[in-house]
């Protein structure tokens, strides 16, 4: 809701409705994103922003096209567009492949899969 914020930038993620993500750790603890960039940089440096080891449950973004949340983990993602987020570049979520290929193709950028993603991936 218009409470949560991201633990990386601060920014509400409620605001970025085609960007932001959440995820779900032990303990049924959540957290809000405002983007997939801030996601990834908690994956890669949890101690950094949480000071704790984060093992995710469950990961949900948003599928760009559709509007609606999928598994982070199953998604293919499309970085190194020309498509900017809240934090600027960003990995772009897409439920399908083929959504991700032709997205890739129009905007630039390359698919990939979740564990082929890191925040070096995302960043130039």
């Amino acid at each position: 809701d218009n409470k949560d914020r991201c633990p990386i930038c601060g920014m509400y993620p409620a605001r970025y409705p085609r960007h932001k993500c959440q995820i779900l750790i032990q303990g049924e603890e959540k957290y809000h994103f405002c983007s997939t960039q801030c996601l990834f940089e908690l994956l890669g440096h949890p101690r950094k922003y949480v000071k704790k080891d984060v093992v995710p449950l469950r990961i949900w973004v948003i599928d760009f096209p559709a509007g609606a949340w999928i598994s982070g983990k199953t998604a293919y993602y499309v970085v190194g567009s020309g498509k900017l987020g809240p934090m600027g570049y960003e990995a772009i979520a897409f439920d399908k492949k083929k959504a991700a290929s032709d997205f890739a193709r129009k905007e630039g950028g390359k698919v990939l899969t979740f564990a082929q993603v890191s925040i070096d991936a995302i960043k130039p």
